[in-house]
């Protein structure tokens, strides 16, 4: 694969920490392009391990996999797409990585409300497109957000502990 391929994603992954998660240690996290067909064969053996569930967005792809600590991107996603269709999968990626919780995968409330978050400052810095990138992703996602498992599992983590 060309190293302007794996340039650009770097680059994007640079961008997107220090302008949506200036705060976000991420250790030893890394993205990498993977060749379409590779990346394809590694998203159907997460889902096989119901790690990686539907596809429900009509976006090029991204996946962010928790033991190896990586989000991987399919090579196309990182050749043809704009910087802002770029960066808006990378948020989406990378919003699940901050969920320490390993219960809590998915587009779960936590993940939703740091979405939410990354939008409202991307309206501030006025990417229009970027900002309709993820009103879409959270429009999509809205109703996987409020299920009755996922408040559950909410109020599990909120819950006092109880002392043997």
């Amino acid at each position: 694969m060309p190293r302007e391929v794996h340039e650009r994603l770097e680059a994007c992954w640079q961008r997107v920490k220090r302008d949506f998660f200036p705060y976000w240690k991420s250790g030893d996290w890394t993205c990498e392009v993977l060749h379409d067909q590779v990346f394809e064969k590694l998203r159907e053996a997460e889902r096989a391990v119901g790690k990686v569930t539907g596809d429900r967005l009509p976006l090029p792809e991204m996946m962010c996999v928790y033991p190896h600590r990586k989000i991987y991107a399919r090579a196309s996603l990182v050749t043809t797409s704009s910087d802002n269709v770029l960066d808006s999968v990378m948020i989406h990626e990378i919003c699940h990585a901050l969920l320490r919780v390993r219960r809590k995968r998915g587009h779960c409330l936590a993940w939703h409300l740091r979405l939410e978050k990354v939008y409202q400052k991307v309206c501030k810095l006025k990417r229009n497109e970027l900002a309709e990138l993820i009103d879409y992703q959270l429009r999509q996602y809205s109703d996987e957000v409020y299920s009755t498992s996922d408040l559950q599992m909410d109020r599990e983590l909120k819950a006092p502990k109880k002392r043997p």
